[in-house]
This record gives C-alpha cells, structure tokens and sequence, in this order.
C-alpha cells in the first residue's frame, strides 16, 4: 500500500532530522497500525 510506504519514508526522514521528534515518531507508526488494521 502506497500510504503505508509514505508513513514509513516520513519516519524515517523524522527520526534522522531530529531525535526529539520521537513523541511524532510514535504517533506516525500508531496511525500506521491503524491503516493496516
């Protein structure tokens, strides 16, 4: 799925920008287990 590689692609660019954006880490991957329930 196309948006799921998104949401991965954007986490990725997160966590290596700046390591206090985990909190919007988190948020992305929990939105992701809710697109792939």
């Amino acid at each position: 799925m196309l948006l799921i590689d998104i949401t991965e692609s954007l986490t990725e660019l997160i966590s290596e920008q700046k390591p206090e954006s985990r909190r919007l880490e988190e948020r992305i991957s929990s939105f992701r287990d809710v697109l792939t329930d």
